[in-house]
């Protein structure tokens, strides 16, 4: 998202993500879960539909006792993006949406 404000590159990730989301059913955490985070990497072709596979880019907040859930958290991004493409998002601005990286939450489902 180079050459945009910082408010510019906030705005579009929340675009990005807010259509994505409705499609995200993340796994149940469970007590030992902690909290987890997901940075995922989409590449998107000028129709909005998503380009190869998205790519994990890191996990935040993984142990021994949570990778089995943080991997199906990722999991559950990543076919959330697949499931909701093709986005929606401005044309003129193809060359900062085109490779994003954007953190998925799950405290931010409710």
């Amino acid at each position: 998202m180079a050459g945009l404000s910082i408010r510019q590159r906030t705005n579009l990730a929340d675009m990005i993500r807010s259509q994505i989301t409705p499609c995200w059913n993340p796994p149940q955490a469970e007590d030992n879960s902690g909290h987890v985070t997901i940075v995922m990497r989409i590449r998107l072709g000028r129709d909005g539909g998503v380009l190869g596979t998205p790519a994990l880019s890191r996990i935040g907040g993984q142990t021994a006792a949570n990778g089995a859930y943080a991997n199906a958290l990722a999991g559950s991004v990543r076919r959330a993006i697949l499931r909701c493409a093709p986005l929606r998002l401005p044309p003129e601005l193809y060359d900062a949406w085109a490779d994003v990286e954007l953190n998925f939450d799950p405290r931010d489902i409710s």
